[in-house]
């Protein structure tokens, strides 16, 4: 079971099948997990925005003022809820309407523009090692204590791209879960091939390390 199937913002949306019409909750929950996985980044948010918009371009996220604000108050209000729970995620003080504003522009402008662009394989296959450099640099961080105290947080010694790419851990959305899936893949791929630069791979094998020190009795081996 998902460690977070309890919460009442977690549910799985029925995002699937031909559906383009997305709700406000669908939304909200997109956006949320977006900045969980993230670990609070606009970079990698946009990112994931932009994979999401390449894998699904028949979604619409038109927002009505009235739909926005409903948005805003469920990202916030689940982001403070986790954040206080001790949850691995960064702590934001600071966390308000203008960081949320920004990922809800973020979101929108992805699915609009991604789906006018032409996107290549090799296009989303560097969209997907970019993410995984940053996020591995993240996770980096998280393990070393390096960012928002998060070395005081549940799960600190918890790498994503390890646990529900690597791992294959499920993630409260199947589009999340597709996306690790595809991250692992290209994971595998770059440390056998050579793809990765030598910083990426340096990283990957650091973060990896540290993961099965972390936790002996779930070893990756690459």
């Amino acid at each position: 079971m998902n460690e977070y199937s309890k919460d009442p913002h977690i549910e799985k949306p029925d995002i699937s099948g031909e559906k383009t019409e997305l709700s406000t909750h669908e939304i909200s929950r997109i956006i949320f997990w977006s900045f969980y996985f993230s670990q609070g980044s606009i970079d990698i948010q946009k990112d994931i925005f932009k994979y999401l918009a390449i894998e699904h371009p028949q979604w619409n996220a038109y927002l009505s003022a009235d739909d926005r604000a409903e948005v805003m108050r469920y990202i916030i209000e689940s982001v403070e809820q986790m954040a206080q729970s001790g949850k691995h995620i960064p702590v934001l003080p600071d966390f308000a309407e203008w960081q949320t504003d920004a990922e809800i522009d973020a979101f929108v402008e992805q699915l609009t523009t991604t789906t006018k662009t032409e996107v290549t394989s090799d296009d989303k296959a560097k969209l997907l090692d970019a993410m995984t450099h940053d996020m591995l640099l993240s996770g980096k961080r998280f393990f070393s204590g390096d960012t928002n105290s998060s070395k005081h947080r549940q799960g600190a010694a918890l790498s994503f791209v390890c646990e529900y790419g690597l791992l294959g851990t499920k993630t409260a959305l199947p589009e999340f879960d597709a996306l690790f899936k595809e991250i692992a893949v290209r994971m595998h791929q770059n440390n056998n091939s050579g793809g990765y630069n030598e910083e990426t791979l340096a990283l990957l094998h650091d973060v990896v390390a540290a993961h099965n020190a972390a936790h002996p009795e779930r070893q990756i081996m690459l």
